[in-house]
Formats: structure tokens, C-alpha cells, sequence
């Protein structure tokens, strides 16, 4: 199994799967609602963004 896969790659499954079930979608924030760094593991939100979503 892959540590990372790719969604893209298994969109067609992701959407059978999903039929007739309410799915959420969580995106990659690193650098946008979060400081870059170097694990992706390690991005977190600072309390400034919370507040101001």
C-alpha cells in the first residue's frame, strides 16, 4: 500500500464508493492556512487563522 496515494489515480473508485454516502474533503494547507515545513505531518493551523475563518 502506498503511503500517499494518489486520489486522482483513484477517482473512479473514490466516486463508486461514494455514491448515495455524504463524503467530506479535506485538502493539503501546508503554505496557505498554515507555515511550510519541510513533514507535511507537522503543518497545524496557528490560532490567528482559526479565528479569522
Amino acid at each position: 500500500m502506498l503511503k500517499y496515494p494518489s486520489a486522482l489515480a483513484s477517482f473512479g473508485k473514490i466516486a463508486n464508493d461514494a455514491k448515495a454516502k455524504r463524503i467530506a474533503l479535506f485538502l493539503d494547507y501546508d503554505g496557505t492556512l498554515s507555515h511550510i515545513v519541510d513533514n507535511p505531518d507537522h503543518a497545524f493551523m496557528s490560532n490567528a487563522v482559526r479565528i479569522n475563518l
